[in-house]
């Protein structure tokens, strides 16, 4: 494999190990919620999924191959303000992307630190 095949192989190899260790959490969470199932599993589950929806859609909009295939390649910018207009809808995209993969990781662990900590055994006040 040669040329632009080994690239785009590059390319995908690069998003799935990116998105592999999410894919296990969410693959836990599928086997905690078929062991115990809770309103807290299911929304355990419910935020590994978007975490993941969000991150596969981040990866391939900021990939090379997908994310610069974004702006017009066959068209020339007539003005160096539609140029920047371009790159600032790129750069929000990616950005906004990015902010709400970290804020689905965040309401992931969130919810998983209130889930482990509701399954501490309760202390008892001895007196």
């Amino acid at each position: 494999m040669h040329g632009e095949q080994a690239y785009y192989l590059t390319e995908l190899v690069k998003i799935v190990f990116a998105l592999l260790p999410i894919a296990l959490v969410l693959f836990a969470m599928i086997f905690l919620r078929r062991q115990e199932r809770t309103s807290q599993t299911l929304w355990l589950q419910s935020l590994a999924g978007l975490w993941l929806i969000l991150a596969a859609t981040s990866r391939l909009v900021l990939s090379t191959v997908v994310g610069i295939s974004m702006m017009p390649k066959q068209q020339s910018f007539h003005t160096p303000e539609e140029a920047q207009h371009s790159m600032d809808f790129y750069f929000t995209v990616s950005s906004g992307l990015q902010f709400a993969e970290r804020g689905a990781f965040a309401l992931f662990a969130i919810a998983l630190v209130i889930y482990f900590h509701a399954r501490l055994p309760k202390k008892t006040a001895s007196l």
